[in-house]
């Protein structure tokens, strides 16, 4: 394998990364009420980090514990902190996968692909217009 196909690999494996990261995050979440997570893998240490807000004790232990559970991770590292209800944005991230459009993305979270103008509202320095174009692996913000 050439220095190239190393590189593109090594960008391919952290596109990959970030999208199972990114639902990593998006399921605990959604198992847990009133919360705010995303996770961090690292593949190499078989390790996930979580970080957020959630609004108690019992949830930090939830979200390690739910963590705890997914294959092939040996380490949690939990950075969650408590915040009231009403504190917490409930404001998400997608982290585009192949093919993806905007109104595919808008039809995911919101079940109308015309919603797609609340995702370029909340990332304006991504989308200068319509026609903006999205990549693989790119991070944008969803919000409620």
């Amino acid at each position: 394998m050439n220095k190239n196909q190393t590189s593109v690999l090594n960008q391919e494996l952290q596109e990959l990364n970030n999208i199972a990261a990114d639902t990593v995050g998006k399921f605990i979440s959604s198992q847990i009420q009133n919360c705010q997570i995303s996770a961090e893998l690292i593949a190499n240490e078989r390790k996930i980090i979580l970080r957020g807000f959630v609004t108690d004790n019992a949830a930090i232990q939830s979200a390690s514990d739910i963590a705890a559970n997914i294959k092939g991770i040996a380490q949690i590292e939990n950075l969650l902190a408590i915040k009231a209800p009403q504190e917490i944005e409930t404001e998400q991230n997608h982290i585009v996968k192949n093919g993806e459009t905007l109104s595919d993305i808008a039809k995911e979270y919101y079940g109308n692909p015309q919603e797609i103008e609340k995702i370029i509202s909340a990332n304006p320095e991504l989308f200068t217009d319509i026609e903006a174009k999205l990549f693989i692996g790119q991070k944008i913000r969803i919000p409620a």
